[in-house]
């Protein structure tokens, strides 16, 4: 199994909000006014990266190193703060931060709080792995910073913001730190229907649901438009260190969402490709903390 895997699992599952109920008592799989697909994508690539990654597993075993979800970072040119998706950034071993009173502490409360679907095996390795620490430190040096972004309707409409939201960040992380990795995952929905939470404001049975049918590749189309983010090289160092793809397939109807395997994604950026250009870049950067 690996992150997508693990997220189309959790995701498949129908909720009811975590903050606040979703209106009108009605459950979904995927709402737009909910960030938990976000979370529940970068606590998957954060147990793929725990496990495929040796230096960082060292990092976290000796407090090194914590991580931060939704977790502002400061950018140091203009003074301002973004939140970003994921963080993992050094501790002050000398100035250790104080423990989370108010919820999950670590990486494995987390994923209990989060609902996080695993496999009895993935348990196992879940409380095998060094327990990584879940912090607030918005002026703590950032090693690598990813942001996540499920398309799951109106791919058309969606990808001004997208780009600009992906582009500020990679922006934002080597403002922060020059040495820092940016990286950024999409995750893009290929299923031909879609039952809209926004397009159907009212409880279920009081009506038919309006599902919305997607253009032939949209999906394609979306993801063929963000390969067009810059991506860093030796010589030029402003864009994303990584850039990832994948496709599922979710109706948001309570059917299971799927992992699909065959629609388009970028050459070389599959998420295999993805994962394994981060354990590298984490390893070759931060050998010497």
């Amino acid at each position: 199994m690996s992150a997508v895997d693990i997220f189309v699992e959790t995701n498949s599952v129908l909720r009811t909000g975590s903050k606040k109920s979703f209106q009108y008592g009605r459950s979904w799989q995927y709402h737009p006014r909910s960030d938990r697909h976000s979370q529940t994508a970068c606590w998957a690539i954060m147990f793929d990266l725990l496990q495929h990654c040796s230096l960082l597993q060292t990092h976290v075993a000796a407090d090194k190193v914590g991580f931060g979800i939704n977790h502002a970072v400061l950018n140091i040119a203009t003074g301002k703060s973004k939140n970003l998706d994921l963080v993992i950034q050094r501790i002050n071993t000398s100035d250790p931060p104080q423990a989370n009173l108010d919820g999950p502490n670590n990486f494995a409360e987390l994923g209990d709080f989060l609902g996080m679907e695993l496999t009895r095996q993935e348990l196992s390795i879940l409380y095998s792995l060094p327990k990584v620490k879940l912090l607030k430190l918005p002026d703590a040096p950032v090693l690598l910073a990813l942001e996540t972004k499920a398309t799951m309707t109106e791919h058309g409409k969606a990808r001004p913001r997208l780009f600009d939201e992906f582009n500020s960040s990679h922006s934002l992380v080597h403002s922060s730190s020059a040495n820092a990795i940016s990286a950024g995952w999409s995750i893009i929905n290929t299923s031909p229907n879609f039952v809209s939470p926004l397009r159907n404001p009212f409880p279920v049975g009081a009506m038919n649901d309006t599902i919305t049918v997607h253009k032939p590749k949209a999906a394609e189309n979306l993801a063929r438009a963000l390969t067009r983010l810059p991506i860093a090289t030796s010589t030029n160092p402003i864009g994303f260190d990584a850039l990832g793809f994948s496709m599922v397939s979710c109706a948001n109807d309570g059917t299971p969402m799927t992992k699909d395997t065959t629609s388009y994604v970028p050459r070389g950026m599959g998420y295999s490709h993805f994962l394994s250009n981060l354990e590298q870049l984490y390893s070759t950067r931060f050998s010497h903390i």
